[in-house]
C-alpha cells in the first residue's frame, strides 16, 4: 500500500503547463530549471541524442566518451 501512496502522491490536476509547474514547484519545494517534451516515439537513440541536445540548450556540458 505505501507506494500506491507515493505514486498517487505525484500525481497534479492541471490546465496547463504553466499550472504544471507552478503546482509542482509549490508541493515540492524545487524550482524548474528547464522543462522539454520528448518524443517517445522516436527510437531510443534519437531519444536520447534529443535528450542531450535539450540538456546542452540549458547549459548543462559533457565529457567526451573516451577522454
Amino acid at each position: 500500500m505505501a507506494k500506491k501512496e507515493t505514486i498517487m502522491s505525484n500525481i497534479y490536476k492541471v490546465n496547463s503547463l504553466e499550472d504544471y509547474k507552478k503546482q509542482r514547484e509549490k508541493k515540492e519545494g524545487l524550482k524548474n530549471i528547464f522543462l522539454e517534451r520528448i518524443d517517445l516515439k522516436k527510437s531510443r537513440e534519437e531519444t536520447v541524442e534529443q535528450l542531450i541536445s535539450a540538456l546542452k540548450k540549458n547549459g548543462w556540458k559533457f565529457k567526451e566518451e573516451g577522454k
